[in-house]
């Protein structure tokens, strides 16, 4: 199989440039219990959402049970990420390198619960028109400038926007984008008093009531957000004091608290003072944040070195300064064999990107310790909303989901790691029904029989588009299945530019099942759904029992198992979206490295915890 990233939302978005509504949620992991990061840190409250199992094999000694070994220098492969690695709002970069430089308000662990990080706490108002973030004090970037409530409402405001619409270097914070410019919020919503109604400044995170006590109208005018971001229903960013900050918005959704912490995009905090001295071009390529991690150097698509930050603020429950390692040194590369021969060879210590399947099964079989999450299904998605297309039949894309053998594809392809699947939620969410009642299992028979009954008794001919990252072996097993029923389907594999002409609301494409894996995002499920409702455009229908229900779901205090269900039983009952086999991602670490997985929202690591056992 083709290597596939770790966040696979990211590759999605940035990489095929597309509009997806990402932030429900956090990436849910498995069920590892979370550690607090830190002696000082605020726990917030939050649902707990129980998850799926996160696999390990191997044998290796747990942090918890020995003492970290100080110092040492963990090379790690990777897969590049472009030239920007350091302006948020358009970067590629993500997950298991940039978290050792950038840092979030919040933390989100493999419950879905939100902890407070840069904040050490926060409130959602009663009325559930607004959220409050109390900063910690004393944190620093590490070009010595202080994180503040001006430079978080900065980053907040401007990382919802493209790298276009950013202002004029030298701005003050809350500053309008440079002339010409588009999309950027008004200068207005300085500091100032909070709105009746709005809870104070302290206390820490807790579920929103299902409804409260009326505030004032929020200040400033409206936010036009980053593609992809759930921030749409903001209003403004307000600073209430030096290290208070408001977020205001006009209609609740219940991944608001999410889109602060370990999600896509990550509302990372960058120094205002060295966008302010240096530029936004600087930034892309010399990333200044407040994380465990620096960046001493970066060669495009070739090499990264991290080292340690003497100042990090955050330690270990012992009270002992984070981060453990001196150093990371990343090697990037896209081979999967010449990254095996690497780790063969002893050139490096972890290989951040192991796709589930063959690759794991090397690992293993080499003696490294692997892990692997699955938060992701991969679909079809028929054109169903073309009315000259045979998708638009039911009858017709029932019969392609019954004509598929996913458990066979599964066990010939997965190599023990993929599992076929007959439902949208992916296994590790709450949404996922052991006792699905839906499923629509193989059956060629009746596959021929509802392709006569829509008008097809000798099949057609169609498409299946896979994505860039996609498996060309099981495509073409797919295409058999289909071949057999009647339905005759050329494969295509589209670089990602052209893919990118088939996603987002422009996006087009005609008589075809476009194959794609549709991520969690989170531990409920609900973000698969409003994920390829952006993310497919008007190529598939959207009845309006499916947005009566999708909408009931997003404005629930909580993301509630009944009412996701109910969405993606629309999709299942209708075979809008045609899951075919879950899918995932992994890592594979030396038996020396003690390091933590799947304790974090997204495929956050938390390499500041890492350590090297010998």
């Amino acid at each position: 199989m083709k290597p596939r990233s770790m966040r696979l939302s990211v590759i999605l978005l940035v990489s095929l440039v597309v509009v997806g509504t990402l932030l429900l949620a956090a990436c849910g992991g498995g069920s590892t219990t979370t550690t607090a990061a830190t002696s000082t840190q605020t726990s917030g409250t939050s649902t707990s959402l129980s998850t799926g199992s996160t696999d390990t094999s191997g044998t290796t000694a747990t942090s918890a049970a020995l003492t970290p070994k100080l110092g040492g220098t963990m090379r790690i492969a990777a897969q590049g990420v472009g030239v920007n690695i350091g302006w948020p709002a358009t970067m590629s970069a993500s997950g298991v390198f940039v978290q050792g430089y950038y840092e979030t308000l919040l933390r989100t662990d493999n419950k879905g619960n939100q902890i407070p990080w840069l904040a050490e706490s926060y409130k959602v108002a009663d009325d559930q028109k607004s959220i409050i973030f109390t900063i910690r004090k004393g944190i620093k970037f590490t070009d010595g400038s202080d994180l503040t409530a001006d430079v978080v409402k900065w980053n907040l405001e401007h990382e919802l926007m493209f790298a276009s619409a950013a202002p004029a270097a030298g701005a003050p914070a809350g500053a309008p984008p440079a002339s010409g410019s588009t999309g950027a919020p008004p200068a207005s919503g300085a500091a100032g008093a909070p709105p009746a109604g709005a809870p104070p400044a302290s206390g820490a995170a807790g579920t929103p009531p299902a409804s409260g006590a009326a505030g004032a109208p929020p200040a400033g005018g409206a936010i036009t957000p980053m593609p992809g971001f759930s921030g749409s229903n903001w209003t403004s960013v307000e600073v209430v004091d030096p290290y208070t900050v408001r977020v205001n918005f006009n209609t609740w959704d219940n991944g608001i608290p999410a889109a602060f912490g370990d999600n896509n995009p990550t509302l990372y905090m960058v120094s205002k003072a060295a966008y302010d001295k240096n530029g936004q071009d600087y930034l892309t390529t010399h990333p200044v944040g407040t994380g465990p991690f620096t960046v001493a150097s970066y060669t495009t698509d070739s090499t990264m070195k991290l080292v340690k930050n003497p100042n990090y603020w955050a330690t270990d429950e012992q009270g002992t300064k984070l981060p453990y390692l001196d150093e990371l040194d990343y090697t990037f590369t896209a081979d999967a064999t010449t990254t095996l021969m690497m780790a063969k060879t002893g050139e490096v210590d972890m290989v951040a990107t192991v796709s589930p399947g063959k690759q794991m099964v090397d690992y293993r079989d080499l003696g490294w310790i692997t892990h692997s999450l699955y938060d992701a299904n991969e679909i079809w998605v028929p054109d169903s909303a073309h009315t000259d297309s045979p998708w638009s039949k039911l009858e017709v894309r029932e019969a392609a989901e019954y004509a598929i053998d996913r458990a066979a594809i599964a066990q010939k392809y997965g190599y023990g790691y993929l599992q076929p699947t007959n439902q949208i939620p992916p296994r590790n969410t709450t949404a996922y029904d052991p006792n699905f009642a839906l499923a629509r299992n193989y059956d060629p028979a009746k596959a021929k029989e509802l392709l006569a009954q829509a008008g097809y008794p000798n099949g057609f001919k169609t498409s299946i588009i896979v994505w860039p990252f996609g498996d060309r072996n099981i495509a073409l097993a797919e295409q058999q299945y289909l071949a057999a029923v009647g339905i005759q389907a050329d494969v295509q594999l589209p670089e990602a530019g052209k893919f990118n002409s088939y996603t987002g609301p422009q996006g087009t494409y005609h008589n075809a099942l476009l194959e794609i894996p549709v991520p969690a995002q989170g531990p409920s499920g609900l973000g698969c759904v409003t994920f390829a409702t952006s993310l497919f455009g008007d190529n598939w229908q959207k009845p309006p029992e499916l947005l009566q229900a999708l909408a009931a779901a997003t404005s629930a205090p909580t993301a509630e198992v009944s009412l996701v269900r109910a969405a993606t039983d629309v999709l299942t009952k209708s075979a809008l979206l045609i899951p075919v086999y879950e899918t995932g991602y992994g890592r594979a670490d030396a038996p020396y490295v003690v390091a933590e997985f799947g304790k974090r929202g997204l495929v956050q690591d938390s390499l500041e915890r890492a350590w090297l056992n010998k």
